[in-house]
């Protein structure tokens, strides 16, 4: 609100706050939220009659307070509202969370690359997209991961092993690949002037990263069998139909390659989450082949008698998450948990790669992930 003191180039509030939404009966519902990482501390004052209806909101005492901690540099830009830390909640809760976290900074690979896992371009550095924007070896990493995965578990799962007439294929809500949260791939970094992002640089690979880059706990890892072309073309024109601006529903891919044609029709939907229903399909996708030459899509249609293949992806992206309909639609029956989360699967692919140095390492030969822009797995015709 006017008046609430923000941090140092934080962008400008998205609304009021609370901003008042009308449920369904018709009552006023005060929605709050702050920027994320622990920028700020929300509060929310409210009074409710012995009903629980709302009676009031205590504006002057309800607004997001920026924590910005006491030292000499905040002491240095006349900081007037810094915060000293508490060392009671230091001992109690900051402390042992350090402690453990000192564990996980230890590295456990190696990349001879820069890996692009950011969600904005970096052109200083060579990074022309981000992975909401288009396909980055980062965002290859990710779902050759899942790929790894799938032959790592899928026995114990029931599921066939990958090859032949098993057609497997990966893929990665780009909204599932972070960034703001802390360093990311490797510990070594730079901060790009010009775009304010952090970029990794070659060097070594910690939990701590990964952890920060793929944050989601609850992501498990999940197989969508018996996709037919029809249902995977669906998945790919909502993944396309954002193009070219920037959007978490992007799709990284493994197993697979996929030529987008803008100029076309992209789907569209109406409504929102388990509401949501496709009102144009689209007609973006004009290509999809998988890595063994088999064609799924051709001139923009599916092709006659394609085989079906499995989806190895997160359980968000499965089960409809950022409005994906078709994979929604999918029955629950269809859809096997490997027993891991994504996370798992990227250390676990990590850790597959040859020693050099002594540590699993991504080597700059590896033509998958040499450029920081992909290997030419998404084609995109303007």
């Amino acid at each position: 609100n006017p008046g609430t003191p923000l941090l140092p180039s934080a962008p400008l509030p998205a609304g009021p706050y609370p901003r008042l939404v009308t449920a369904a009966d018709g009552a006023d519902v005060p929605l709050v939220t702050t920027e994320g990482n622990y920028k700020y501390v929300g509060r929310l004052d409210l009074r409710f009659d012995v009903a629980g209806n709302l009676i009031s909101i205590d504006e002057a005492t309800s607004f997001p307070r920026r924590v910005v901690v006491k030292d000499a540099a905040s002491d240095a830009a006349g900081v007037a509202d810094s915060v000293v830390p508490n060392p009671a909640v230091q001992a109690s809760s900051v402390a042992p969370v350090t402690e453990c976290l000192a564990a996980f900074a230890q590295p456990i690979a190696r990349t001879e690359v820069a890996l692009n896992v950011n969600d904005v371009a970096v052109p200083s550095l060579g990074f022309t997209r981000g992975v909401r924007t288009g396909e980055t070896n980062g965002g290859n990493l990710v779902a050759d991961a899942f790929l790894h995965s799938y032959d790592v578990y899928a026995g114990a799962a029931g599921l066939p092993a990958r090859g032949g007439a098993t057609k497997v294929v990966a893929v990665q809500n780009s909204g599932g690949i972070r960034q703001a949260a802390g360093p990311v791939l490797p510990v070594g970094t730079t901060l790009d002037a010009t775009s304010g992002a952090y970029v990794g640089v070659p060097g070594t690979i910690s939990r701590r990263n990964t952890l920060d880059v793929l944050s989601f706990f609850t992501n498990a890892m999940t197989v969508v069998t018996d996709v037919t072309a029809t249902e995977l073309k669906s998945i790919l024109e909502w993944s396309g139909s954002s193009l070219p601006g920037r959007n978490g529903k992007l799709l990284q891919i493994g197993g697979m390659t996929v030529t987008y044609n803008l100029s076309n029709q992209p789907q569209t939907i109406s409504g929102t989450g388990a509401a949501a229903v496709i009102t144009n399909p689209g007609a973006r996708v004009v290509s999809v082949v998988l890595d063994d030459g088999t064609k799924i899509v051709e001139s923009g249609a599916p092709v006659a008698g394609a085989p079906d293949v499995s989806i190895v992806t997160n359980s968000f992206t499965a089960d409809g998450g950022d409005d994906f309909v078709t994979f929604r639609g999918i029955p629950r029956d269809r859809k096997v948990n490997l027993g891991a989360v994504y996370e798992q699967a990227l250390v676990e692919y990590l850790l597959s790669f040859p020693p050099s140095n002594g540590l699993p390492t991504i080597p700059s030969t590896d033509a998958r992930y040499a450029n920081p822009n992909g290997s030419g797995r998404i084609t995109v015709v303007p």
